[in-house]
C-alpha cells in the first residue's frame, strides 16, 4: 500500500465520537479520529510489508492518526537516532509522546535520548521533554529489552523527580509521577527508593482539562503494582 492509500483508508475508518474523544485530549490539526483498536489491525496488516519510507511517510504527512500508525509498523531494527530526533520534534500531544516512546523504548540508545530530552527547555520543546519521561517509564517497564540499566541511571532520575516535578510544567509533572511509578515498579530495591521519593514529594496536582483522567498516586498504585506481581 502506499501513504495515500492508508491516508484514504484512515480517513474510512475515522468516527465523529472518536473525533470528539481526541479533542478533549487534547489532539490539534490534522486528525481522522480511528480508534486505536482499528489502529492495530491495520497495523498488522501493514507490518507484513514494514517498509522504513512507508513509516517515514506516514509520519511525515502530518496527520495524528497515520503519525500513530507509523510508530507502529517501523522496523525497530533499522530506526536510528537521528530518525528518532527528527520524529520527536514533530510530536505535540500525550497520545503522539506515548506512540513515539514505545517505538524508541525498543532501541539500545534509549536511554540516551531519554537523558538528552528531559534535559530541552521545556519551554522551547515542552514536548521533547514530556516525551523523555514517558520513554524513562517504558525503559523502566522494558526489562527484557532494558535489563543492562543500572539501578544507578534509575535513581538519579528518582532525585531529579524528587526535587523538580513540582515546580515542573503539567504535562512533564504527569510524565514525571508516572516515570516514578515506572521505576518503583522494576524491582524490590527501586520500590523502596522510589515510595521513598514519593513521600517526600506528595500530592502531584495535574490538570486534566475536560476529561475523566486523574493522576495516580504513586504509592498505592505501586502497591497493586507489587500486589499483582506476587500472585
Amino acid at each position: 500500500m502506499t501513504v495515500k492509500q492508508i491516508l484514504a483508508e484512515l480517513k474510512s475508518l475515522g468516527t465523529v465520537q472518536t473525533r470528539k474523544t481526541f479533542a478533549r485530549h487534547g489532539i490539534t490539526g490534522d486528525y481522522y479520529g480511528v480508534r486505536y483498536g482499528d489502529l492495530e489491525k491495520l497495523a498488522k496488516r501493514l507490518k507484513r510489508e514494514r517498509e522504513s519510507a512507508l513509516a517515514a511517510g506516514l509520519w511525515e504527512s502530518g496527520n495524528h492518526d497515520a503519525m500513530v500508525l507509523a510508530t507502529k509498523i517501523a522496523d525497530p531494527a533499522s530506526l536510528t537516532k537521528r530518525q528518532a530526533e527528527a520524529w520527536v520534534r514533530d510530536v505535540k500531544n500525550r497520545l503522539e509522546v506515548c506512540a513515539i516512546a514505545a517505538l524508541v523504548g525498543q532501541m539500545e540508545f534509549a536511554p540516551d535520548l531519554a537523558d538528552k530530552w528531559i534535559t530541552a527547555s521545556p519551554a522551547r520543546s515542552e514536548w521533547k521533554v514530556i516525551s523523555g519521561w514517558t520513554l524513562i517509564a517504558d525503559i523502566a517497564m522494558n526489562q527484557k529489552q532494558h535489563a543492562d540499566v543500572k539501578v544507578a541511571w534509575f535513581r538519579g532520575h528518582l532525585k531529579t523527580i524528587q526535587s523538580e516535578i513540582h515546580e515542573a510544567i503539567n504535562w512533564v509533572r504527569y510524565e514525571m509521577n508516572g516515570a516514578l511509578i515506572a521505576i518503583g515498579s522494576r524491582n524490590e530495591a527501586l520500590r523502596k527508593s522510589a515510595e521513598a521519593a514519593a513521600n517526600r514529594i506528595g500530592k502531584v496536582d495535574v490538570d486534566h482539562g475536560d476529561t475523566s483522567c486523574k493522576t495516580p498516586d504513586a504509592i498505592p498504585y505501586l502497591e497493586k503494582v507489587w500486589a499483582r506481581k506476587k500472585k
